[in-house]
């Protein structure tokens, strides 16, 4: 099966008629005070908790791809942090 898409049908949109967005997993290396401050930054970001250990804990973060920039800005200053990112995910808006 083949498919084929006429070139009337295509429709490029610019960045400003699309929702973009970015999800990151963050992993903080932290404990007590540290931990509490660094889980609020993530929170304040739009991130979930998916895990919590003693040394640290693991949360996933959707949000714009500048949101997520400042909060590992933050983050970097107050723990040992891991990030993997999807990069940014567009769909175009209604």
């Amino acid at each position: 099966m083949s498919l084929i898409l006429e070139p009337s049908s295509i429709r490029l949109s610019s960045v400003a008629e699309m929702a973009q967005l970015e999800l990151a997993l963050v992993t903080v290396q932290a404990t007590g005070g540290v931990q509490d401050l660094a889980s609020e930054i993530v929170s304040l970001a739009g991130g979930r908790l998916m895990s919590l250990g003693e040394a640290g804990f693991t949360a996933q973060v959707t949000n714009r791809p500048e949101a997520i920039d400042a909060m590992i800005a933050e983050l970097d200053g107050v723990a040992p942090i891991e990030v993997v990112r999807s990069g940014s995910l567009s769909v175009p808006k209604i």
